[in-house]
Protein backbone atom coordinates (compact mmCIF):
# COMPACT_ATOMS: atom_id res chain seq x y z
CA UNK A 1 0.00 0.00 0.00
CA UNK A 2 1.30 3.16 -1.02
CA UNK A 3 1.47 6.08 2.28
CA UNK A 4 3.70 8.94 2.70
CA UNK A 5 3.98 9.76 6.05
CA UNK A 6 3.35 13.70 7.44
CA UNK A 7 6.33 15.33 8.36
CA UNK A 8 6.34 15.93 12.10
CA UNK A 9 7.08 19.33 13.37
CA UNK A 10 8.39 20.99 16.99
CA UNK A 11 9.50 24.47 17.73
CA UNK A 12 12.62 25.96 18.35
CA UNK A 13 13.37 28.42 20.85
CA UNK A 14 16.21 30.30 21.87
CA UNK A 15 17.74 28.78 24.80
CA UNK A 16 16.26 29.12 27.82
CA UNK A 17 12.84 30.76 26.12
CA UNK A 18 11.24 27.51 26.27
CA UNK A 19 11.43 27.25 29.99
CA UNK A 20 10.11 30.78 30.60
CA UNK A 21 7.48 30.30 27.85
CA UNK A 22 5.95 27.23 29.73
CA UNK A 23 6.28 28.79 33.19
CA UNK A 24 4.09 31.61 32.02
CA UNK A 25 2.08 29.73 30.32
CA UNK A 26 1.01 27.72 33.80
CA UNK A 27 1.15 30.82 36.11
CA UNK A 28 -2.05 32.03 34.32
CA UNK A 29 -4.31 28.64 33.06
CA UNK A 30 -2.93 25.64 35.01
CA UNK A 31 -2.95 25.08 39.17
CA UNK A 32 -0.20 22.49 38.49
CA UNK A 33 1.75 20.58 35.76
CA UNK A 34 0.53 17.30 36.00
CA UNK A 35 -3.21 19.75 35.18
CA UNK A 36 -0.87 21.32 32.04
CA UNK A 37 0.15 17.53 31.08
CA UNK A 38 -3.53 16.41 30.95
CA UNK A 39 -4.72 19.44 28.43
CA UNK A 40 -2.04 18.80 26.66
CA UNK A 41 -2.70 14.59 26.21
CA UNK A 42 0.95 13.66 27.43
CA UNK A 43 2.74 12.53 30.58
CA UNK A 44 3.99 14.70 33.04
CA UNK A 45 7.18 13.43 32.74
CA UNK A 46 7.40 15.00 29.03
CA UNK A 47 6.01 18.28 30.39
CA UNK A 48 8.78 18.57 32.72
CA UNK A 49 11.18 17.18 30.37
CA UNK A 50 9.71 19.89 27.76
CA UNK A 51 10.50 22.65 30.93
CA UNK A 52 14.15 21.62 31.17
CA UNK A 53 14.20 21.54 27.51
CA UNK A 54 15.71 18.02 27.50
CA UNK A 55 12.52 17.58 24.41
CA UNK A 56 12.11 20.61 22.11
CA UNK A 57 8.16 21.46 22.42
CA UNK A 58 6.03 19.80 19.26
CA UNK A 59 4.26 22.21 17.32
CA UNK A 60 0.70 20.56 18.16
CA UNK A 61 1.51 21.46 21.83
CA UNK A 62 2.85 24.73 21.36
CA UNK A 63 -0.81 25.50 19.15
CA UNK A 64 -2.67 24.26 21.91
CA UNK A 65 -0.55 26.28 24.30
CA UNK A 66 -0.86 29.77 22.31
CA UNK A 67 -4.18 29.36 21.93
CA UNK A 68 -4.87 29.97 25.88
CA UNK A 69 -5.96 32.46 27.59
CA UNK A 70 -3.18 35.98 28.33
CA UNK A 71 -0.77 34.18 26.45
CA UNK A 72 1.38 36.32 24.99
CA UNK A 73 4.43 35.40 22.57
CA UNK A 74 6.10 38.91 22.30
CA UNK A 75 9.61 38.33 23.42
CA UNK A 76 10.17 35.05 22.66
CA UNK A 77 12.40 33.70 19.73
CA UNK A 78 10.96 30.75 17.85
CA UNK A 79 11.00 29.23 14.86
CA UNK A 80 9.19 26.04 13.46
CA UNK A 81 11.65 22.60 12.39
CA UNK A 82 11.34 19.14 10.81
CA UNK A 83 11.95 16.35 13.51
CA UNK A 84 12.39 14.20 10.53
CA UNK A 85 10.85 13.87 6.64
CA UNK A 86 9.88 10.27 5.12
CA UNK A 87 9.69 10.14 1.51
CA UNK A 88 6.99 8.21 -0.05
CA UNK A 89 6.72 4.45 1.41
CA UNK A 90 5.26 1.41 -0.44
CA UNK A 91 5.27 -1.44 1.67
CA UNK A 92 2.38 -3.77 2.88
CA UNK A 93 2.83 -5.14 6.05
CA UNK A 94 2.47 -8.83 6.71
CA UNK A 95 0.88 -9.65 10.17
CA UNK A 96 1.97 -12.37 11.69
CA UNK A 97 2.43 -13.79 15.36
CA UNK A 98 6.56 -13.09 14.83
CA UNK A 99 5.67 -9.34 14.44
CA UNK A 100 3.32 -8.82 17.25
CA UNK A 101 5.99 -10.56 19.09
CA UNK A 102 8.38 -7.34 17.31
CA UNK A 103 6.17 -4.95 18.49
CA UNK A 104 6.10 -6.37 22.10
CA UNK A 105 9.73 -6.07 22.28
CA UNK A 106 10.12 -2.84 20.56
CA UNK A 107 7.61 -1.31 23.09
CA UNK A 108 9.53 -3.07 25.94
CA UNK A 109 12.98 -2.53 26.15
CA UNK A 110 13.76 -1.15 22.11
CA UNK A 111 13.03 1.92 19.95
CA UNK A 112 13.43 3.60 16.75
CA UNK A 113 14.76 6.46 15.91
CA UNK A 114 16.37 9.27 13.65
CA UNK A 115 19.63 11.78 14.12
CA UNK A 116 18.84 15.00 12.29
CA UNK A 117 22.42 15.62 12.61
CA UNK A 118 23.68 12.20 11.59
CA UNK A 119 20.79 11.86 9.01
CA UNK A 120 20.87 8.19 10.15
CA UNK A 121 18.18 5.88 11.32
CA UNK A 122 18.47 3.09 13.68
CA UNK A 123 16.38 0.33 15.08
CA UNK A 124 17.87 -1.41 18.62
CA UNK A 125 16.47 -3.38 21.38
CA UNK A 126 18.67 -3.54 25.00
CA UNK A 127 19.46 -6.30 27.54
CA UNK A 128 20.75 -6.70 30.44
CA UNK A 129 24.40 -8.78 30.68
CA UNK A 130 22.86 -11.23 32.30
CA UNK A 131 19.83 -12.54 29.08
CA UNK A 132 22.59 -13.21 26.43
CA UNK A 133 20.65 -16.35 25.39
CA UNK A 134 17.41 -14.13 25.68
CA UNK A 135 19.66 -11.39 23.29
CA UNK A 136 20.65 -14.27 20.78
CA UNK A 137 17.00 -15.27 20.51
CA UNK A 138 15.62 -12.16 19.84
CA UNK A 139 18.23 -11.16 17.31
CA UNK A 140 17.60 -14.37 15.56
CA UNK A 141 13.75 -13.74 15.68
CA UNK A 142 14.63 -10.10 13.92
CA UNK A 143 16.50 -11.67 11.44
CA UNK A 144 14.26 -14.38 10.57
CA UNK A 145 11.07 -11.96 9.98
CA UNK A 146 13.21 -8.68 8.12
CA UNK A 147 15.38 -11.27 5.35
CA UNK A 148 18.29 -10.17 3.95
CA UNK A 149 18.54 -7.55 7.37
CA UNK A 150 21.46 -8.00 9.45
CA UNK A 151 21.26 -7.04 13.37
CA UNK A 152 24.26 -6.49 14.99
CA UNK A 153 25.25 -7.07 18.67
CA UNK A 154 27.37 -4.10 20.78
CA UNK A 155 28.32 -4.37 24.65
CA UNK A 156 28.21 -1.46 25.84
CA UNK A 157 29.35 -0.85 29.86
CA UNK A 158 26.20 -2.39 31.48
CA UNK A 159 23.71 -3.83 29.04
CA UNK A 160 23.51 -5.39 25.00
CA UNK A 161 22.50 -3.69 22.51
CA UNK A 162 21.32 -5.75 19.04
CA UNK A 163 21.04 -2.57 16.23
CA UNK A 164 20.18 -2.32 12.90
CA UNK A 165 21.14 0.89 10.53
CA UNK A 166 18.84 0.43 7.75
CA UNK A 167 15.89 3.22 7.29
CA UNK A 168 13.33 -0.09 6.01
CA UNK A 169 12.75 -1.22 9.44
CA UNK A 170 11.99 1.64 11.40
CA UNK A 171 9.57 2.58 8.47
CA UNK A 172 8.06 -0.56 8.31
CA UNK A 173 7.21 -1.04 11.81
CA UNK A 174 5.53 2.50 11.55
CA UNK A 175 3.62 1.18 9.12
CA UNK A 176 2.54 -1.80 11.68
CA UNK A 177 1.54 0.95 14.02
CA UNK A 178 4.84 2.21 16.23
CA UNK A 179 6.07 5.89 16.37
CA UNK A 180 9.71 7.26 16.35
CA UNK A 181 11.29 8.86 18.76
CA UNK A 182 10.92 9.01 22.88
CA UNK A 183 8.30 6.44 23.39
CA UNK A 184 7.24 8.02 27.11
CA UNK A 185 6.88 11.27 24.58
CA UNK A 186 5.08 9.90 22.04
CA UNK A 187 2.59 7.99 24.46
CA UNK A 188 2.78 4.36 22.22
CA UNK A 189 -0.01 1.67 22.37
CA UNK A 190 -0.35 -1.74 21.44
CA UNK A 191 -1.35 -1.45 17.46
CA UNK A 192 -5.00 -2.45 17.27
CA UNK A 193 -4.65 -4.99 14.40
CA UNK A 194 -2.55 -6.90 17.12
CA UNK A 195 -6.26 -7.61 19.32
CA UNK A 196 -8.19 -9.18 16.48
CA UNK A 197 -5.76 -12.57 16.89
CA UNK A 198 -5.32 -14.12 20.15
CA UNK A 199 -2.56 -15.56 18.94
CA UNK A 200 -0.87 -12.15 18.62
CA UNK A 201 -2.11 -10.60 21.72
CA UNK A 202 -0.07 -13.37 23.36
CA UNK A 203 2.72 -13.19 21.08
CA UNK A 204 2.72 -9.59 21.85
CA UNK A 205 2.16 -9.76 25.69
CA UNK A 206 5.06 -12.22 25.82
CA UNK A 207 7.79 -9.55 23.97
CA UNK A 208 6.49 -6.70 26.30
CA UNK A 209 7.24 -9.09 29.20
CA UNK A 210 10.45 -10.65 28.33
CA UNK A 211 11.85 -7.13 27.89
CA UNK A 212 10.14 -5.38 30.59
CA UNK A 213 8.01 -6.84 32.82
CA UNK A 214 9.43 -8.46 35.91
CA UNK A 215 8.35 -11.76 38.44
CA UNK A 216 9.56 -11.51 41.93
CA UNK A 217 9.04 -13.36 45.42
CA UNK A 218 6.44 -11.34 47.57
CA UNK A 219 5.83 -12.03 51.55
CA UNK A 220 8.51 -14.76 51.32
CA UNK A 221 7.19 -16.64 48.86
CA UNK A 222 3.97 -15.80 46.93
CA UNK A 223 5.01 -14.81 43.19
CA UNK A 224 4.43 -11.38 41.74
CA UNK A 225 4.28 -10.61 37.83
CA UNK A 226 4.86 -6.41 37.44
CA UNK A 227 4.49 -4.51 33.88
CA UNK A 228 5.80 -0.82 34.53
CA UNK A 229 5.83 2.10 32.05
CA UNK A 230 6.42 5.50 32.02
CA UNK A 231 3.41 6.53 29.84
CA UNK A 232 0.13 5.83 31.22
CA UNK A 233 -1.26 5.32 27.66
CA UNK A 234 1.39 2.68 26.79
CA UNK A 235 1.00 0.91 30.14
CA UNK A 236 -3.31 0.74 29.80
CA UNK A 237 -3.11 -0.99 26.29
CA UNK A 238 -1.13 -3.88 27.65
CA UNK A 239 -3.03 -3.91 30.50
CA UNK A 240 -5.96 -4.45 28.02
CA UNK A 241 -4.06 -7.15 26.70
CA UNK A 242 -3.34 -9.31 29.40
CA UNK A 243 -7.17 -8.13 30.56
CA UNK A 244 -8.21 -9.52 27.31
CA UNK A 245 -6.31 -13.20 27.65
CA UNK A 246 -8.84 -13.73 30.91
CA UNK A 247 -6.38 -12.39 33.15
CA UNK A 248 -7.28 -10.25 36.32
CA UNK A 249 -4.97 -7.00 36.36
CA UNK A 250 -4.71 -4.93 39.11
CA UNK A 251 -5.57 -1.26 38.11
CA UNK A 252 -3.08 1.02 37.09
CA UNK A 253 -1.22 2.60 40.09
CA UNK A 254 1.15 5.66 39.79
CA UNK A 255 4.43 5.10 41.38
CA UNK A 256 7.59 7.44 42.21
CA UNK A 257 10.17 5.11 41.88
CA UNK A 258 13.60 6.49 40.63
CA UNK A 259 14.57 10.04 41.34
CA UNK A 260 10.76 10.43 41.97
CA UNK A 261 9.95 10.43 38.21
CA UNK A 262 5.75 9.37 37.82
CA UNK A 263 5.70 6.05 36.12
CA UNK A 264 2.46 3.65 35.93
CA UNK A 265 1.96 -0.35 36.94
CA UNK A 266 -0.13 -3.25 37.20
CA UNK A 267 0.21 -6.31 38.91
CA UNK A 268 -0.71 -9.94 38.59
CA UNK A 269 -1.16 -11.64 42.20
CA UNK A 270 -3.42 -14.95 42.10
CA UNK A 271 -0.91 -17.90 42.38
CA UNK A 272 -3.01 -19.79 39.97
CA UNK A 273 -3.44 -17.18 37.38
CA UNK A 274 -0.01 -16.65 37.67
CA UNK A 275 0.84 -20.40 36.74
CA UNK A 276 -1.74 -19.51 33.75
CA UNK A 277 0.42 -16.48 32.45
CA UNK A 278 3.71 -18.52 32.34
CA UNK A 279 1.93 -21.12 30.79
CA UNK A 280 0.11 -19.12 28.31
CA UNK A 281 2.54 -16.78 27.64
CA UNK A 282 5.73 -18.97 27.60
CA UNK A 283 8.07 -16.46 27.79
CA UNK A 284 11.99 -16.74 25.97
CA UNK A 285 13.49 -14.85 28.48
CA UNK A 286 15.00 -17.62 30.71
CA UNK A 287 16.10 -15.12 33.62
CA UNK A 288 12.32 -14.93 34.31
CA UNK A 289 11.48 -18.61 33.59
CA UNK A 290 14.16 -19.65 36.50
CA UNK A 291 13.00 -16.84 38.88
CA UNK A 292 9.52 -18.06 38.72
CA UNK A 293 10.94 -21.92 39.26
CA UNK A 294 12.62 -21.04 42.09
CA UNK A 295 9.76 -19.09 43.27
CA UNK A 296 7.56 -22.49 43.02
CA UNK A 297 10.45 -24.31 44.67
CA UNK A 298 9.88 -21.98 48.00
CA UNK A 299 6.15 -22.48 47.87
CA UNK A 300 6.57 -25.96 47.71
CA UNK A 301 9.04 -26.50 50.73
CA UNK A 302 6.81 -24.11 52.34
CA UNK A 303 3.51 -26.41 51.65
CA UNK A 304 5.90 -29.63 52.75
CA UNK A 305 6.90 -27.97 55.68
CA UNK A 306 3.59 -26.95 57.01
CA UNK A 307 2.05 -30.06 55.97
CA UNK A 308 4.18 -31.69 58.33
CA UNK A 309 3.51 -29.45 61.25
CA UNK A 310 0.05 -29.72 60.86
CA UNK A 311 0.38 -33.40 61.00
CA UNK A 312 2.73 -33.17 64.11
CA UNK A 313 0.17 -30.52 65.78
CA UNK A 314 -2.38 -32.79 65.06
CA UNK A 315 -0.59 -35.89 66.69
CA UNK A 316 0.33 -33.77 70.21
CA UNK A 317 -3.65 -32.66 70.28
CA UNK A 318 -4.76 -36.78 69.73
CA UNK A 319 -2.38 -37.72 72.62
CA UNK A 320 -3.82 -35.48 74.94
CA UNK A 321 -7.40 -35.55 74.11
CA UNK A 322 -7.74 -39.86 73.69
CA UNK A 323 -7.54 -41.05 77.36
CA UNK A 324 -3.79 -42.53 78.41
CA UNK A 325 -0.80 -40.47 77.49
CA UNK A 326 1.42 -41.51 74.90
CA UNK A 327 5.21 -41.79 76.29
CA UNK A 328 6.74 -40.96 73.03
CA UNK A 329 4.80 -37.80 72.77
CA UNK A 330 4.04 -36.46 76.41
CA UNK A 331 5.95 -36.10 79.35
CA UNK A 332 6.53 -38.66 82.56
CA UNK A 333 4.74 -37.88 85.04
CA UNK A 334 7.03 -36.41 88.39
CA UNK A 335 7.63 -39.02 90.82
CA UNK A 336 8.88 -37.54 93.89
CA UNK A 337 11.06 -39.26 96.54
CA UNK A 338 9.98 -40.34 100.10
CA UNK A 339 12.69 -37.98 101.38
CA UNK A 340 10.74 -35.13 100.11
CA UNK A 341 7.46 -36.33 101.16
CA UNK A 342 8.68 -36.69 104.82
CA UNK A 343 9.38 -32.94 104.93
CA UNK A 344 5.33 -32.27 105.12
Amino acid sequence: MGHELKDQYYIEFRKGDQTRFLKDVKEGNFKSWEAMAGFLGVGRTSVFAYLREQYKLPRCNFEKLKRLRDVDLTGYSFRENLFHTYKSFDVKVSYSIELAEIIGIVLGDGGMYFSEEKRNYETLVCFNKLEASYRDAVKLLLEAYFLNYKFFIYEAPSEFLVKNGSSFIPKYLVEAGLRLGNKTENEIAIPVWVFGNKGYVIACVRGIFDTDGSVYCKYAHYAQVQFKFASRVTLESVRAAVESLGFHPTKAIQDYGFKKHLSWKFYLSQQKEIENFFEEIKPRNEKHVERYNQIKLKQQSLKSRVGSEKVWGRRIKEAYTSGPYIPALLPAPIKWSAELKSDD
